[in-house]
């Protein structure tokens, strides 16, 4: 027998965003030839590495931001891979999110306090700290950007000279 469902959900994306599960992202297409589709397909299950190592920073940021562009061309100039991430459309993974809380140290850090968005304003008088991370988990446009990633490494804004010191 089955069991009943229980309503409306994001099960897969619960079980991605808890980390415990290892999760692999394929940002390329592989369909025809050697290195195809069915040969990434056997290296995952198998544990094996299929792809060049992609270590590189990942940038959190609103397409509009002046800073984030900045960061981007920060990078592209200097030939240093990344990975681009649209903050309001795309957000943070819990486990992304709580690796940059721990980065930055704390909420308040992570906050964009400059932003007229009320939100924000009602956010000043919150003394718990817990509940203004679910409010900014739960919207990320109210994040200062750009957020740039690059293992435990956080930097918040345009930060080139912390940039320059990462491998």
């Amino acid at each position: 027998a089955q069991i009943p469902s229980v309503g409306c959900g994001n099960c897969i994306q619960d079980i991605i965003s808890c980390g415990i599960i290892p999760t692999i992202f394929l940002d390329e297409v592989f369909r025809y030839g050697e290195g195809g589709l069915s040969y990434v397909a056997t290296k995952i299950r198998e544990g094996e590495k299929f792809l060049e190592d992609r270590a590189g920073s990942q940038i959190f940021g609103k397409n509009k931001c002046f800073d984030t562009q900045k960061a981007q061309r920060y990078f592209k100039e200097r030939k240093i891979k990344f990975q681009l991430i649209d903050l309001p459309k795309f957000g943070m993974s819990g486990k992304e999110f709580d690796a940059v809380l721990r980065g930055v140290g704390g909420i308040d850090k992570l906050i964009d306090w400059d932003s007229k968005d009320p939100q924000i304003t009602l956010m000043r008088y919150m003394d718990d700290k817990v509940a203004k991370e679910d409010k900014v988990f739960d919207d990320p446009s109210l994040m200062k950007t750009p957020i740039v990633r690059n293992g435990k490494f956080v930097t918040i804004g345009f930060c080139p000279d912390v940039w320059a010191t990462w491998e």
